[in-house]
């Protein structure tokens, strides 16, 4: 019965294809699901600020190349274990690689190529990532509230729930909303509430405009009738106000 001479972490794992299979490369970085990142050591290490305390230190040997008794095993790549999954370490690579970049990112996706960045020191990337994740606020901002909550991120889930409030998430379903904890959905609606309240509040209570108008003798063009509209005194002394001086203030007391 014969027994394979390679070592053990050599033959694990499926090898990434073109471009993460460098044949000069000096680390393999294995994902989650088992797939080797063949990538250069120098090049991780201009890129990460903490990739550095994970690198084994390297023998003399590896650097004499021109050594006749150095030995496969002496230069065999060193392997690195990662969290991320192969799909996710490929766009993230492709940031620091001058390789094709994807043109946009689903949300899953760059929320989770944000969290490896911040999770290596790759502060570059980070910047760069953050760019499509503005945009996407912009255009998912539910998708975005719902991973920056995944990830608790404070600061982009009141980014994305302000972006969120052009869109009726209490009168249509989306199928995100199965990805949200009832907490985070319950805080999210009663954000909504709250500036919606804000809003209505604006408009059905006119005091400040009532006061802005008295302060400065200044009436808004929308309140003008045909009757007396100026604030001007009369023949008597007193100051006449206009009926849409008058509307207002009913509307403002409810009346």
């Amino acid at each position: 019965m014969s027994h394979s001479s390679a070592p053990p972490d050599l033959v694990i794992g499926t090898p990434a294809p073109p471009p993460w299979d460098f044949p000069n490369a000096d680390v393999v970085l294995r994902t989650c699901d088992l797939v080797n990142f063949r990538v250069h050591i120098d090049i991780m290490l201009l890129s990460s600020q903490t990739f550095k305390d994970r690198v084994p230190p390297r023998t003399a040997s590896a650097h004499c190349a021109h050594c006749p008794c150095r030995s496969h095993d002496h230069h065999r790549p060193s392997v690195i274990h990662v969290h991320e999954d192969s799909h996710t370490l490929d766009i993230l690579l492709r940031y620091i690689y001058p390789q094709n970049r994807p043109t946009t990112l689903a949300v899953s996706d760059a929320a989770k190529v944000l969290k490896a960045a911040q999770s290596h020191g790759m502060v570059a990337v980070e910047q760069q990532v953050r760019e499509c994740w503005a945009q996407l606020m912009d255009t998912h901002p539910l998708e975005v509230y719902v991973e920056a909550a995944k990830n608790r991120w404070k600061d982009d889930m009141r980014l994305a729930a302000k972006a969120s409030l052009s869109h009726p998430i209490d009168q249509e379903y989306n199928p995100v909303m199965e990805k949200m904890t009832a907490g985070t959905y319950f805080r999210l609606i009663a954000y909504h509430r709250r500036c919606t309240e804000a809003a209505l509040s604006t408009v059905t209570n006119l005091d400040w405009l009532l006061r802005e108008a008295e302060e400065t003798k200044w009436e808004p063009s929308f309140l003008k009738f045909k009757a007396k509209t100026c604030f001007c005194a009369d023949a008597c002394g007193k100051r006449r106000r206009s009926r849409g001086y008058n509307m207002v203030q009913r509307l403002s007391r409810g009346c």
